[in-house]
């Protein structure tokens, strides 16, 4: 500033306006993720498992059946089991395939939350190619209707008996317990107040256990004799080759019987007896004391029957026929009367004590294999009375005799 001067300054005051400013909306961030499949599961189940699995080797033995199903919510479908198992089962089986340790079908599906599906394994456990072919029938008579398929008696081989399998999901129960079997209600249960067999299944990520049982009987038949003079002799190689052993023949028989698809329940079908059915012939195997001269395990596969019906003086009974290569012929009148001794594993035992360890083999039942041994001795003239008869008598009367004549 100079000497002799004024200075007078004048200042504006304002706020600084926010006048550079720039605005960038970045990119999101992203993840992609491609795995998240939605489906329309809600059940879970828990079904018996046991048993040797069959794997992709034994596909020929069997097929999967389903009757389907619907309920009218899925709350009471999910709530309310349905046991509606009589019908409903498709004539066409699944396609199936083997995939590591369980079966897949590649043509079912849950369509929606609303359906539910009775699931059946029918087949036979000795078909070993081709597709076992099993015939789904309804029977109408009587009421409700039934789904069914029809079995037969006959040779193990080289006839039209198989050995015919059936099977379901089946609740689960404790270790060690046992199924029942009942000539009323199958492989379902003995009372039909509850079930063994699992409810109709609903759209479920649970692995579907099915148990499979033999819906035949198979007989087994020990023909042997004693060491001594009373043997009698099983084979004669001096006949030709077809009669050189002993033949033994089932008697009184139903040959043909059904299976519900439902229950799994087996039934012989009404009508002519077989009046006798020569089984398979067994191995023949010389005296070897101290064991006799025997032929071991004669067989058949049979339809699963009552042994005795009827009451006298009309009632029968099944039996068996022995016929020796000399033509005596030993008989065994009524199979019904035998006791036996029984092993079982996975099924109730549904026969009577008969004393012991003994019960009564009263009838043939599913899933059961049946061995008789049978011992044959001759005769022995044991039992012998002698009493000498009275002459008869004639007594005449000739007349006088004198000496003129």
């Amino acid at each position: 500033m100079e000497a002799g001067k004024h200075y007078f300054v004048s200042i504006t005051v304002s706020k600084k306006g926010v006048s550079n400013v720039t605005a960038a909306i970045l990119d999101w961030e992203t993840v992609n993720s491609s795995d998240a499949t939605p489906d329309n599961v809600y059940c879970t189940f828990t079904f018996e498992d046991r048993g040797e699995k069959w794997v992709a080797a034994d596909a020929t033995k069997f097929n999967l059946y389903r009757a389907a199903k619907t309920a009218t919510n899925y709350i009471i479908g999910e709530t309310t089991p349905n046991y509606a198992w009589e019908t409903g089962y498709d004539a066409t089986p699944a396609t199936k395939s083997y995939d590591t340790n369980h079966w897949k079908t590649t043509d079912w599906f849950w369509p929606n939350n609303l359906t539910y599906y009775h699931f059946r394994a029918v087949g036979y456990a000795d078909n070993t190619s081709g597709t076992p072919s099993v015939t789904i029938s309804t029977n109408t008579t009587p009421d409700p209707d039934e789904d069914y398929f029809t079995i037969t008696s006959g040779t193990l081989t080289g006839s039209s008996y198989k050995d015919y399998v059936w099977g379901a999901p089946f609740k689960d129960i404790a270790d060690g317990d046992k199924l029942t079997y009942s000539t009323a209600t199958g492989f379902d249960n003995t009372s039909g107040t509850t079930h063994q067999i699992a409810q109709a299944i609903g759209a479920t990520k649970s692995q579907i256990n099915m148990l499979l049982f033999h819906v035949t009987s198979q007989v087994y038949v020990n023909v042997k004799t004693v060491i001594g003079a009373d043997k009698v002799s099983l084979k004669d190689d001096s006949k030709p080759a077809d009669e050189q052993l002993t033949k033994v023949e089932i008697l009184n028989f139903l040959p043909d019987g059904k299976v519900l698809m439902g229950t799994g329940l087996v039934s012989a079908t009404d009508g002519t007896r077989t009046a006798n059915a020569l089984m398979t012939a067994g191995t023949w195997a010389a005296e070897s004391s101290p064991t006799p001269e025997q032929v071991t395990a004669y067989s058949y596969g049979i339809v699963p029957q009552a042994l005795s019906w009827g009451t006298a003086p009309a009632n029968g009974s099944i039996g068996l026929r022995i016929t020796t290569p000399d033509g005596n012929q030993y008989v065994v009148k009524d199979l019904s009367t035998c006791t036996g001794t029984v092993s079982v594993t996975n099924l109730v035992n549904p026969y009577t004590v008969a004393s012991g360890t003994n019960y009564y083999i009263t009838s043939w039942y599913p899933h059961y294999q049946y061995t008789y041994t049978i011992t044959l001795k001759q005769t022995g003239i044991a039992n012998i009375t002698a009493a000498v008869l009275p002459w008869e008598t004639v007594t005449a009367d000739i007349g006088t005799i004198n000496l003129e004549n």
